[in-house]
């Protein structure tokens, strides 16, 4: 899932609205509504053909079956994966890679290629007093 929202910017069932709906989602497994698409050629969210495969792969509810399962072989499939292609993983270990992008910063403060809504909170609950979220029984007797 962190795969799928690194790449499409938001959580693959995003469309649930309380945590408690996103949790059934994940628990029921199987692709998020906006990927039950006919043609698997067409990827959703954006996503090129290889990214939205990868993330179909890493996606599977059973773990033994995911695409990076030991039992498998997982790390060395995870490497030959097509979205990973022309990636030279010896130069990413050693750390010779060069960054596609490099952010150009004002100062080591600068936050400005951070969404200012990313500080907002995504669910609130009905009743979000401080209060409220204690229970006066359990102050009481832990008191």
């Amino acid at each position: 899932m962190l795969v799928y929202e690194l790449l499409a910017g938001a959580p693959p069932y995003a469309e649930r609205h309380t945590p408690m709906k996103l949790f059934a989602a994940i628990l029921r497994g199987g692709l998020p509504d906006n990927w039950r698409q006919p043609d698997r050629r067409q990827p959703s969210a954006g996503l090129s053909v290889e990214a939205a495969e990868l993330c179909r792969a890493m996606l599977v509810r059973d773990p033994a079956a995911r695409l990076a399962a030991a039992r498998k072989g997982g790390q060395l499939r995870l490497k030959r994966h097509a979205f990973f292609g022309g990636l030279d993983w010896l130069a990413l270990e050693m750390r010779c890679l060069k960054p596609p992008r490099v952010p150009e910063l004002s100062s080591s403060f600068d936050t400005s290629y951070f969404d200012p809504a990313a500080n907002e909170p995504i669910w609130a609950p009905e009743d979000a007093s401080p209060s409220s979220s204690l229970s006066t029984t359990a102050v009481d007797a832990g008191a």
